[in-house]
């Protein structure tokens, strides 16, 4: 089941990487009636605002990311920040979908794809070990918390309230910053720089047990509408590619689209991050949903994004 053609739909930071994502999907099926506010009009950590907007507007359909993945990498050492306003965010957005009978609300995780930060290269030095792991904890306190949210309200309302918790996404950002918001993207600026300078070897600190199920920004929207139009279950509903790259495959691949023909290194003094594996047995698979891009095919699409945007002087 698809949504209905005239349904009102509002999709939550919609400036942002998942939400930019998601308002392109929708526009490329025709839907129309797509609400979106400016942080600056709508601020989701104001109680008041919120209700006031959903008041007004009476959307279906909701769209919210729990997790900001875009933006500046110092973000990170903000993580009181972060539990405070993704808290506020979930919480007012929930309880505003209930109030104003709001059909379907999809919550969707994307905190994997911050913590990939942590395996960017050693020039980002100053963003130390343990902050990473102090932001990725506040990122599995705000998807469990959401999932609860969700369930509760379920559960004593009968609201079809979902919680999807999302694999690695890259792509391109969509707009023009975000040149490290994804591995993938790192990597494509690091073989590329060493392509144009004639670098022997690019050399990333990491180990050989980093492995990521990384999903494409269009398959995420589409899997997010999936969701809203067939999935209601309680419960985090874990959405992956259901393959598992390691980085050194991961950097191989990007090799080839960059045509960077240098060695890729991993240094094994490196803060190290847990792995990862695939979301391959997941509730949407079962029921028929998958993702449709390549691997090679989404590197280069990202990688043309990145040949338009990318600033005129290299990233510290």
């Amino acid at each position: 089941m698809s949504l209905p053609s005239d349904a009102k739909i509002f999709v939550a930071e919609h400036r942002g990487f998942v939400g930019q994502s998601i308002v392109r999907k929708l526009q490329r099926l025709g839907y129309h009636n797509i609400t979106t506010r400016e942080a600056r009009e709508l601020d989701l950590r104001e109680k008041d605002q919120v209700h006031a907007f959903f008041e007004k507007e009476l959307p279906d359909y909701v769209f919210v990311s729990s997790v900001k993945v875009e933006g500046p990498v110092s973000d990170a050492i903000y993580p009181a920040q972060w539990l405070h306003d993704n808290l506020l965010v979930m919480a007012n957005t929930i309880h505003a979908a209930y109030l104003y009978d709001v059909e379907k609300l999809v919550c969707i995780d994307c905190s994997s794809t911050y913590a990939d930060l942590g395996a960017l290269p050693r020039t980002m030095s100053y963003l130390q070990a343990e902050l990473i792991e102090e932001t990725q904890r506040v990122c599995t306190v705000v998807s469990q918390t959401t999932t609860e949210l969700c369930d509760s309200y379920r559960r004593q309302y009968g609201c079809d309230f979902v919680s999807a918790v999302f694999s690695s996404l890259y792509g391109p950002p969509l707009g023009g910053s975000g040149q490290r918001s994804s591995v993938v993207l790192a990597l494509l600026h690091d073989m590329q720089r060493a392509k144009e300078t004639g670098q022997a070897a690019v050399r990333w600190p990491s180990d050989d047990r980093w492995c990521r199920d990384l999903l494409y920004a269009d398959d995420m929207a589409d899997a997010c509408l999936f969701l809203a139009g067939q999935v209601s279950e309680a419960g985090a509903i874990h959405v992956g590619g259901g393959h598992t790259w390691s980085l050194v495959d991961l950097a191989e691949a990007v090799k080839a689209v960059v045509g960077y023909e240098g060695r890729f290194e991993i240094d094994p003094g490196a803060a190290r991050l847990p792995p990862r594996g695939a979301f391959a047995g997941d509730m949407l698979h079962a029921r028929g949903w998958s993702a449709t891009t390549p691997l090679h095919v989404g590197i280069r699409q990202t990688y043309r994004w990145y040949l338009q945007h990318r600033p005129s002087a290299p990233l510290g």
